[in-house]
């Protein structure tokens, strides 16, 4: 197979059993036209790599293991793989995707990177003997998009970028793009350096805050000792005047409500007068209202270029996701939640920028969590004909519609102990 350039190995399981065998992953590694490999399952999981082997000078390497899954018992196989991944090939990689689980950080850190353009990493880090990621990124000066997304662990403080020692040297990496963070801490000194070619910012929880308000999702992110530290409307706010970024285009936050949360809203438009894409997750006060359409689309209105809106309101009367195992009117009572979520992108709607296309609204079952795409037609004036939902779409502006997936998704039906009554 000469023109072979792209190889994805995938069993679509969750991780278990031995692994692929060392001689089964050397053959795949080995075409020497090979450019990008894909790897979803593990290797050998209970041995390192036993010989050195001829790798192809991969331009793309990712290795995918199952988001919410413990993955101590792969990770003698999988780190060995990283490590040889970079001692062979960090030179000629554009992208490299790793959990960061078996991240290796600190041969990241010791490693040259001359060509890296993308580094996504994801999942559980102890923070103990490993050196700070501002290290890795120093060796990476010519990265374009950054994606940290490490979750938070009961006995872990929040997550600091900034080293002391860089302060003098300014951001390691001049040319970024896009930057996406989970479980930032506000006090960090990261955010003050921000390149000004960056045009797309998400500071976020991984796993989604939501994902920790349920009973049966909540049990299975407990498992590997995770919680959800929201950060207030009011850190949000603090963290987004320090970048200052009046050309940023796209923004996602995730933030719990507080009583400056109107304020964090209105300065959303001040700051950041180029929005072409904005995402929200709010979560309300235990006990509180629903927040009202209006009051949101009357914060954001100042934003004229907006496109799209994506938001998690977190309504009041939004249904358990595990409904359509408790209820014998499920089917009917996600009908009507969807109406209510119609009428609340129609307010929201009627107030904002004319530019606005698309209005997200999540929309969370048991089998997806998903972005409601409500297309905002105009007439030859420019007055709002229609707000319906677009059923044919499977992104917006590059965004898919699934959000992160429930670690409790399968194909069992869940037992009755598994569910808390008192929720629905």
């Amino acid at each position: 197979m000469p023109s072979l350039r792209t190889i994805t190995a995938d069993d679509s399981a969750p991780t278990g059993g031995p692994g692929i065998p060392w001689d089964g992953i050397a053959t795949l590694l080995s075409p020497h036209q090979l450019r990008e490999f894909d790897l979803r399952l593990t290797p050998n999981r209970d041995a390192s790599i036993p010989l050195d082997f001829a790798i192809a000078p991969l331009t793309t390497f990712s290795l995918s293991l199952w988001d919410h899954d413990n993955h101590s018992s792969a990770q003698a196989g999988v780190a060995s793989l990283v490590k040889y991944i970079i001692n062979v090939v960090a030179p000629s990689l554009e992208h490299i995707s790793i959990p960061l689980d078996v991240a290796l950080l600190a041969e990241m850190a010791a490693s040259s990177w001359p060509h890296l353009r993308k580094l996504e990493l994801k999942g559980d880090l102890d923070t103990n003997f490993v050196p700070a990621i501002i290290d890795v990124l120093s060796q990476m000066p010519h990265l374009r998009h950054l994606t940290i997304l490490r979750a938070q662990r009961n006995d872990s403080p929040r997550h600091a970028l900034w080293s002391n020692a860089y302060y003098t040297k300014g951001f390691p990496c001049p040319q970024l793009e896009t930057l996406c963070l989970s479980h930032m801490d506000p006090a960090d000194e990261f955010y003050r350096h921000l390149p000004p070619t960056l045009k797309q910012l998400s500071l976020r929880c991984w796993p989604r805050h939501y994902l920790h308000q349920r009973g049966y999702d909540q049990r299975a992110l407990t498992r590997p000792e995770w919680q959800s530290q929201l950060c207030t409307a009011s850190e949000i706010r603090g963290v987004l005047h320090q970048c200052g970024l009046d050309t940023l285009e796209s923004l996602e936050i995730e933030y719990a409500e507080d009583d400056r949360e109107g304020l964090l809203l209105r300065s959303i438009p001040v700051l950041f007068p180029r929005l072409r894409t904005l995402t929200i997750c709010r979560y309300r006060r235990p006990g509180s209202p629903s927040i009202n359409a209006a009051d949101i689309a009357q914060a954001l209105c100042r934003l004229h270029t907006l496109r799209v809106l994506r938001l998690h309101a977190d309504l009041v009367d939004a249904p358990h996701p595990e409904a359509d195992f408790m209820l014998g009117s499920s089917h009917l009572t996600f009908s009507i939640y969807e109406e209510t979520l119609r009428e609340f992108a129609r307010d929201l709607a009627r107030n904002l920028g004319p530019d606005l296309r698309y209005i997200c609204l999540l929309f969370r079952r048991r089998w997806a969590n998903l972005w409601l795409p409500f297309r905002i037609t105009r007439d030859l004036e420019g007055s709002i004909s229609e707000v319906r939902r677009d059923v044919d779409l499977i992104s917006v502006s590059g965004y898919s519609l699934w959000d992160d997936a429930s670690p409790s998704i399968d194909t069992q039906v869940p037992l009755p102990d598994e569910l808390d009554l008192f929720e629905f």
